[in-house]
């Protein structure tokens, strides 16, 4: 994966290097993404009010941000482990 960075800049927590329509982006993100209800029609119409297809698809397939973050992070453990246990034995792969 290529990292950019303004990515970087974005996700940076030194408030300092954000303007203040990136700090509001940030916050707005930060506060959807700790909500553990499925999106709903006001969720759609405020968060892609253009109805962008990518935008509404994403949404579609996140439902839930709260579980979804769950989720890839449940995933993430497993696949750690499955990498730390095939560093310790090679020729498990």
């Amino acid at each position: 994966m290529v990292k950019s960075a303004n990515m970087n800049g974005l996700l940076d927590s030194d408030s300092d290097s954000l303007t203040d329509c990136q700090q509001r982006v940030k916050a707005r993100l930060h506060e959807i993404m700790q909500k553990s209800k499925d999106f709903s029609d006001e969720d759609y119409n405020k968060l892609a009010p253009t109805g962008s297809p990518s935008l509404v698809n994403s949404m579609g397939v996140i439902v839930n941000p709260v579980r979804t973050c769950d989720r890839v992070h449940t995933l993430i453990k497993s696949l750690t482990c499955q990498i730390c246990k095939r560093l310790e034995d090679p020729k498990s792969a």
